[in-house]
């Protein structure tokens, strides 16, 4: 049936050389080929290889031939085992094609070295196929995940894992790369062997060490750090934040809507909601607004604040980042230094100062003022000072005046 007869005996009336074609892919004649082979079982006991057949209608197949040497008797035979393998080719067809074209680099191993390697594995890997055919597929392992990566490949090989492994790769220069692996047991010209798809991952785990890196500063920042989407809603803040704003986890924090978190007007008269809008489409437009705000805590107490918005690329969405930073005693110093202030100069105000040449008479000692008039000492420094006078007589000006009377002192 394989070759396309309709009885035994016109099959076994059939010569040998009938079921191939003149000449082997390789360019082999069949026939010369085909007497190797016999020659070659009958010598050692058994000869395995790849053959290309020809049906009774002139049809071509690939297939698997195993010659074996059996005893009949006193003479020996050799038995041909068939096997059309015109699935396995298309199917391995399909695979290179696949391969070939795949954005994920595709290996095939056996015992532990590459036969088969894409352009993508040597793309991400550094080496050409040449140097990679034949190559020890561990030695692209850097020595202290070795041994990880072989526990993981025993298990998926297993089927007791199913999830891909990460592990560190050396390319030709040298460089370490990171590399998400996922293998399977599989036949590859008729013997086992292990097909691997191999992902460079070094980007990705470089962003995630980044966002570990900013992950610990959102969460260890003194100020308040909330995380908004473009509609104004919060979706994460740090403990400082939610902590400021007088709640007791994140989850009842990032749950309240952010126009809660605000009194229904600011000082200059705005509307709270409309303002905070205004502000998150400067931030998207420009990237960045700073402004000072007031805030309400859960409590309902009202605290001053600065506010800078940033918006940030999160994945493929646009977010907004708000840093709040709690300014009530830096207020409230501004306005005692402003009170303070007001009251100095209210106090300068009060004080007179006398200054400059006073044309004063040698004689009788009045003053003459801008106007031209003389007046006596006392009333001139009462009026362009703030200092008063109290009267009373000198003893020298009692004896001249109170002669008669006695001064005691």
């Amino acid at each position: 049936e394989l070759f396309g007869f309709t009885s035994k005996e016109d099959f076994i009336n059939t010569h040998p050389s009938n079921f191939s074609p003149p000449t082997q892919p390789d360019g082999k004649d069949s026939f010369s080929a085909s007497l190797e082979h016999i020659k070659t079982a009958i010598a050692k006991g058994i000869d395995f290889f790849a053959w290309v057949h020809k049906k009774a209608d002139g049809t071509l197949f690939p297939a698997e031939v195993k010659l074996s040497r059996l005893p009949l008797g006193e003479g020996v035979v050799v038995q041909a085992l068939v096997r059309d393998i015109t699935e396995r080719k298309q199917a391995e067809e399909l695979f290179r094609s696949l391969a070939a074209n795949s954005p994920v680099g595709v290996y095939i191993v056996q015992k532990g070295k590459f036969v088969y390697i894409n352009q993508q594995f040597q793309r991400d890997i550094g080496y050409r196929e040449d140097e990679l055919l034949g190559m020890e597929a561990q030695s692209l392992v850097i020595p202290e995940d070795r041994e990880t990566v072989r526990n993981n490949a025993i298990q998926m090989l297993k089927e007791k894992r199913i999830v891909p492994y990460e592990f560190r790769a050396i390319d030709k220069n040298g460089k370490i790369k990171w590399a998400l692996e996922s293998i399977a047991s599989i036949q590859h010209q008729g013997n086992q062997a292990i097909i691997g798809s191999y992902q460079d991952i070094t980007e990705r785990k470089r962003a995630e060490e980044e966002s570990k890196k900013y992950q610990t500063l959102f969460e260890t920042s003194n100020d308040a750090i909330m995380m908004l989407d473009r509609d104004g809603k919060f979706f994460d803040g740090n403990k400082a934040a939610f902590e400021l704003f007088g709640f007791t986890s994140k989850e009842d924090f990032i749950q309240i809507p952010p126009s809660e978190l605000s009194p229904p007007t600011q000082p200059d008269g705005k509307d709270s909601f409309s303002a905070s809008l205004e502000h998150i489409e400067t931030a998207l437009v420009k990237g960045s607004d700073s402004f000072e705000w007031v805030h309400k805590k859960k409590d309902r107490t009202l605290f001053s604040a600065e506010v800078r918005l940033s918006s940030l690329l999160l994945g493929e969405k646009t977010v907004l980042q708000a840093l709040v930073r709690d300014i009530t005693e830096r207020r409230q110093a501004e306005e005692e230094r402003e009170k303070l202030i007001l009251e100095l100069r209210a106090s300068l105000e009060k004080v007179k100062t006398l200054g400059g040449l006073l044309p004063i008479c040698a004689a009788c000692k009045k003053i003459r003022d801008d106007k031209g008039y003389w007046n006596q000492i006392d009333s001139y420094i009462r009026d362009h000072s703030e200092a008063e006078f109290t009267h009373g007589i000198c003893p020298e000006c009692m004896k001249k005046l109170y002669p008669d009377f006695e001064i005691v002192e």
